[in-house]
């Protein structure tokens, strides 16, 4: 779900909770917005303390020789990562990825 989908259905919820005066919507409504901030900030927060580091095996390297690259992702936060998705930007010929 996207974050646009949520909000416009806080929206929604929140206009038929107006509109028909149940307390059972206005319930709904305040937990999904609730839960949609609590959710923003759970991100940023795990965010902060996730650090990227790239190092490369040898210095110099000459054409056809194999190029090795060590990538690291430390979490220094007390809070869990529940999911990490790493995606290369660029596609290379002949790449392989070890993990």
């Amino acid at each position: 779900m996207r974050p646009w989908h949520l909000i416009l259905l806080i929206i929604i919820l929140a206009f038929f909770a107006v509109t028909s005066g149940w307390n059972i919507l206005y319930i709904l409504t305040y937990v999904l917005l609730c839960l949609f901030i609590f959710s923003w900030l759970w991100t940023r927060i795990c965010l902060r303390k996730l650090v990227f580091h790239r190092s490369v095996v040898r210095g110099h390297i000459q054409v056809g020789e194999v190029f090795q690259e060590r990538l690291a992702l430390d979490n220094l936060s007390v809070l869990p990562k529940l999911w990490c998705k790493l995606l290369m930007a660029r596609r290379c010929q002949g790449i392989t990825l070890a993990m």
